[in-house]
């Protein structure tokens, strides 16, 4: 399969006649032809199409601009993604490679008539990307290990994945699905079945919670203890925890009350199904803080002793 312009000369070329070929790859839009009918420029990524023969009418052998097309090729991969004939007034244009796509073709002698352009792109061409999608729980290890969804797109879409420079795995299609292990940078990189290179995309995944990323607060009252849960931790991919004080029943709230005095044991769940547990004991005793007021001299209170009025 490959993508095709077919232009066609329905006049003589003159010295200073120009055309424009715009090409779509996935570096953006470009333009392949710089300078057209002109002498083949002495820079880099230059290259002639075959002998136009009659197509080009010759000023004088100064000019001699018959068949220097000036193909810039520097932002499609070089001379082999392009092919090219003439066949008496039909130019052919071709690119082997997909990614390649013609636009459309502009310039005086397409304005004036003196060329016409048919455009033939086979197959649209399919950027080569990676995208990290999101982590999800897994469910048989949620603390060491995380699920990572993953796209990819283009190549032959059969895909290889490497993690760190190993294959882990194989002849896969998108979209991805693979264990990484939680709280440490890992290099994915994949490539489809002809080894073409796709994309690489370097993931940290969250870490688990710590008892550290929490502190217990405890308020004692007559009817009972009330403990709250503040996390000082805080990720996007952990939240929203769940809290137990028996690693069963799990609430949203951060908050039990009406708690009697004993030992307990505080579980925190993180969104990707880790617990994390942290014990306290509960005495029902609060600490009291004594508050002293301080009168400066300064600013000093004045009693006075005023005597009942006496009546007669």
């Amino acid at each position: 399969m490959a993508n095709t312009l077919t232009i066609t000369f329905n006049s003589v070329v003159e010295y200073g006649d120009n055309i424009d070929i715009r090409v779509s790859t996935s570096v953006g839009t470009v333009s392949i032809l710089k300078q057209t009918f002109v002498n083949l420029r002495q820079g880099k990524y230059q290259v002639t199409l075959p002998d136009a023969g009659s197509l080009v009418k010759l000023a004088d052998a100064a000019f001699n601009f018959n068949t220097a097309w000036n193909l810039d090729y520097k932002n499609f991969g070089g001379t082999n993604n392009l092919k090219s004939s003439v066949n008496g007034k039909v130019v052919i244009l071709t690119f082997e490679n997909d990614a390649m796509e013609f636009i459309d073709a502009s310039g005086d002698l397409i304005l004036n008539g003196k060329a016409t352009y048919e455009i033939d792109n086979l197959v649209g061409y399919t950027p080569k990307e990676v995208e990290f999608l999101s982590f999800e729980s897994d469910v048989s290890n949620p603390c060491d290990n995380v699920i990572a969804n993953i796209t990819a797109n283009g190549g032959t879409e059969i895909y290889n994945v490497y993690k760190n420079g190993s294959i882990v795995l194989s002849a896969v299609t998108s979209p991805i699905q693979l264990n990484l292990l939680r709280g440490s940078y890992q290099l994915l990189s994949i490539s489809d079945d002809s080894g073409t290179s796709i994309g690489s995309l370097n993931l940290k995944p969250p870490r688990s919670f710590i008892p550290n990323d929490f502190d217990l607060k405890v308020e004692n009252f007559t009817g009972g203890a009330t403990l709250s849960i503040d996390l000082k931790y805080i990720s996007s991919y952990l939240i929203p925890a769940k809290f137990s004080l028996d690693n069963i029943t799990f609430q949203d709230s951060n908050v039990f009350s009406g708690l009697p005095d004993g030992n307990y044991t505080v579980y925190v769940k993180d969104a990707l199904g880790c617990v994390t547990s942290k014990p306290i004991f509960i005495d029902g005793y609060t600490d009291l803080t004594e508050t002293v007021f301080t009168i400066s001299a300064i600013n000093a209170l004045h009693f006075a002793k005023v005597e009942e009025e006496k009546r007669i």
